[in-house]
């Protein structure tokens, strides 16, 4: 039987999350380990960007987006309140509840994490659909505030989809490190400076509360999945619109930035500059050149160029996301990207974080002399 019958309002919702969370906890706690049929809560950020009438049924926009990605699985939509909307999949294994939120929706779930990621994979396949994108830096923001206890991090960086798998220059570094006390954070700050470069943010943990009633442990992935459990959804939720929060407010900086032509033919605005604080060695320019404008995942852009002066290249770049259109010019320590305002803000931020996780850490973003992204 449908488990969509049982939700009628936001608030029903939210109980059920925080029951299945807490559940989740308590076994972990007791067990060491996750009961049968029991998982952690789960929220996914995603970026919208549809250009269709605001005035549109939030059911029949979702169902849209669904048939757009899904057009032979059979999921079953209920809207739950005026906000929120739930899908189910026919085999009862996926239940995922999708919150409305202007620009920035909220993916809920306490289904098997594979299942929740590949649905979130797919539908990310949709145009209007974006990633959040949480480069190192702003990740490494998000480990003290609000009196958080640190407990662990992951360390994400790998060029293998740039260079090949066999590749002599390939190079990759993936580690996890999970505990508690005042050294750990020391601990952190050590790998970060000797692994330079191939330091980059996958993920932080750390805990918020110090009663066994309201607490939460939340881990927060750098392409905006968040995962909790503890027994406080309201902690869980006020972290998903910390991190929004603070995310739009550099994503506004950077499209108040963009090209715009109101005033033809000397448009307001200005270029985006990616720095390498190192330049990129000619072989690995030569393959990125290869790999970053396929129009696939990650970097979702399709590009044709040609080669100009000075080791550079020049390429029209379409964005898969929204599919709008700019020109870029790229060198070994350098790219120029020309966006203009009819370009989401997100391409930049997801380009950026992209080239941190394949490229090198030591990298920002600069517009009009000042930086923007990055350290």
């Amino acid at each position: 039987m449908s488990q969509l019958l049982d939700f009628s309002s936001k608030k029903q919702v939210f109980e059920f999350l925080e029951e299945k969370m807490s559940g989740a906890s308590s076994d972990l706690y007791e067990e060491g380990r996750l009961g049968v049929g029991s998982y952690l809560l789960k929220s996914y950020v995603i970026e919208v960007n549809s250009h269709v009438n605001g005035d549109i049924d939030i059911q029949e926009l979702i169902k849209m987006f669904l048939d757009f990605i899904f057009p032979e699985k059979s999921l079953e939509i209920k809207q739950v309140d005026a906000d929120l909307v739930a899908i189910e999949d026919i085999d009862k294994e996926l239940l995922i509840f999708v919150e409305v939120r202007n620009r920035f929706w909220f993916l809920h779930s306490v289904s098997r994490a594979e299942r929740v990621d590949h649905f979130v994979r797919n539908l990310q396949k949709h145009p209007a659909i974006d990633r959040m994108w949480m480069w190192d830096e702003f990740l490494r923001g998000m480990i003290t505030e609000h009196e958080r206890i640190f407990k662990g991090f992951s360390i994400d960086y790998d060029n293998r989809s740039i260079m090949g798998e066999e590749e002599a220059q390939s190079s990759y570094t993936k580690m996890q490190i999970w505990g508690y006390g005042s050294k750990l954070l020391r601990l952190f700050e050590d790998v970060h400076r000797a692994l330079g470069d191939m330091s980059v943010l996958g993920k932080i943990r750390f805990k918020e509360g110090d009663s066994e009633e309201d607490y939460i442990i939340t881990d927060i992935k750098w392409d905006g999945k968040v995962k909790s459990h503890g027994t406080s959804i309201i902690k869980h939720y006020n972290i998903l619109r910390s991190l929004v929060d603070k995310y739009a407010t550099r994503l506004q900086t950077i499209e108040n930035n963009r090209l715009a032509w109101g005033s033809f033919p000397f448009p307001s605005g200005h270029p985006f500059y990616i720095i390498f604080e190192e330049p990129i060695d000619e072989h690995t320019f030569y393959r990125l050149k290869e790999k970053m404008f396929t129009g696939k995942n990650p970097f979702r852009l399709l590009g044709f160029g040609e080669d100009v002066l000075h080791k550079g290249y020049v390429v029209s770049v379409v964005d898969m996301h929204i599919g709008k259109s700019f020109r870029m010019q790229m060198f070994p320590d350098m790219f120029a990207l020309y966006v203009d305002e009819n370009v989401c803000g997100n391409t930049v931020i997801r380009l950026f974080a992209n080239l941190q996780h394949t490229i090198g850490r030591r990298i920002f973003v600069e517009s009009e002399g000042k930086r923007i992204l990055g350290e």
